[in-house]
C-alpha cells in the first residue's frame, strides 16, 4: 500500500475564467526576464499513459532545464523515518485480533514499520486509500503520473528540484494525525478496512478522475484558503513555503513544475500567487477541440 497525501487573488476576466477551466497546464512568464516556466496540476490516481496521450506535456518538459516536484518519494527514507521511532503501537490492543490481521494484510508493503505508526497516521492512510477507488486511468500502467514525470525528467538530463523532503511531508501527516485521539482511530480503522474490501468488488467511482481527464477544473480563484486545520497544513502553509523557492527558481530558469492539482486552486494557489507577483499565467491548450 503506497498512498500519498497526496488546493489561487481575483478572477482575471470572465473570458479567461471560462477557458481556464479546460486545462491542467499553465505557462508562467515574467516580462522582466526571458525565462518561461510551466506548471502542471497532477492527479495521484492517474497513470503514465495519460501523459503520453498529450505530447505537448512531454515536449514542454523536455524544453525546460529544471524539473520541480513535491518530493522524491523514497521508500527507504519513509521506512527510516518510522523505524527511528522508539514508541510502538499495539495493534492487537487497539483493534483486536481480527481487525489487526486485516490491517496487516492491507499494509503489507509497510509491514516493517506498521507498529511504529500512530493510530491517527494509520487512520489517515487508510482513509486516503479507501478513496482511491478509480483505476480506469491507470489500469495498464505500472507508474503513476507524478513518478512518471520525475523519471522522464531524470532520463532527459534535467536538474531535479524537490520542494519538500519526504521526512517533512511525513511530519505534516503526523501533525494532522495528532489531532485525532486513539479512540477515534479505533472506530474509524475498521470502518475504512470494510470500505477497502467493499471497494474491491463495488463499481468504481471515478467522478474526480473523469473531471481531471476531461480538464473540467474549477480553480475558484476568488475563494479564500483555510487558515487553520488540516487543509491549512496540507495546502495553505505548504503553498506559501513553496513560493519562496519557486520565485528564485523561475527567475533564473525554464522550469517544469508538477504538483497536485489542489495546490493550483483558490487565492493561495500557485497560479494566483504568481499573478500577484506580476507574472503572466496563461492556460496551455492540451486538446485540439479547445482553442484559447
Amino acid at each position: 500500500m503506497h498512498w500519498k497525501i497526496k488546493s489561487l487573488l481575483l478572477l482575471m476576466t470572465v473570458s479567461l475564467a471560462a477557458v481556464s477551466q479546460k486545462t491542467i497546464l499553465w505557462k508562467v512568464t515574467n516580462p522582466n526576464t526571458n525565462h518561461t516556466s510551466y506548471i502542471m496540476g497532477t492527479n495521484h490516481a492517474i497513470g503514465s499513459s495519460f501523459v503520453d496521450s498529450f505530447p505537448v506535456i512531454r515536449m514542454l518538459l523536455e524544453s525546460s532545464n529544471v524539473f520541480v516536484s513535491e518530493t522524491i518519494g523514497s521508500d527507504t527514507v519513509i521506512a527510516g523515518y518510522y523505524n527511528r521511532r522508539t514508541v510502538t503501537t499495539s495493534l492487537l490492543a487497539l483493534l483486536g485480533e481480527k481487525d489487526s490481521s486485516r490491517l496487516a494484510a492491507a499494509f503489507k508493503n509497510r509491514s516493517s514499520y506498521l507498529n511504529k505508526m500512530t493510530p491517527g497516521e494509520i487512520m489517515l492512510y487508510l482513509g486516503a486509500g479507501s478513496r482511491m477507488t478509480c483505476t480506469k486511468y491507470r489500469a495498464s500502467d505500472t507508474v503513476l503520473i507524478d513518478d512518471y514525470l520525475k523519471i522522464t525528467a531524470s532520463r532527459s538530463g534535467k536538474e531535479l528540484h524537490f520542494l519538500e523532503s519526504d521526512s517533512f511531508q511525513l511530519a505534516v501527516i503526523k501533525r494532522i494525525s495528532d489531532r485525532f485521539k486513539a479512540g477515534i482511530a479505533k472506530k474509524m480503522v475498521p470502518f475504512y478496512l470494510n470500505k477497502l474490501e467493499k471497494n474491491a468488488t463495488a463499481p468504481q467511482k471515478c467522478s474526480d478522475e473523469d473531471k481531471y481527464a476531461s480538464f473540467d477544473v474549477d480553480y475558484r480563484y476568488s475563494k479564500n484558503c483555510r487558515k487553520r486545520g488540516a487543509k491549512s497544513m496540507l495546502v495553505t502553509e505548504r503553498n506559501a513555503a513553496w513560493m519562496q523557492q519557486l520565485q528564485a527558481l523561475v527567475a533564473g530558469n525554464n522550469c517544469f513544475i508538477a504538483v497536485g492539482l489542489g495546490h493550483l486552486k483558490n487565492k493561495c494557489g500557485l497560479i494566483q500567487q504568481f499573478r500577484k507577483l506580476g507574472y503572466t499565467v496563461e492556460p496551455v491548450a492540451l486538446r485540439t477541440d479547445v482553442q484559447w
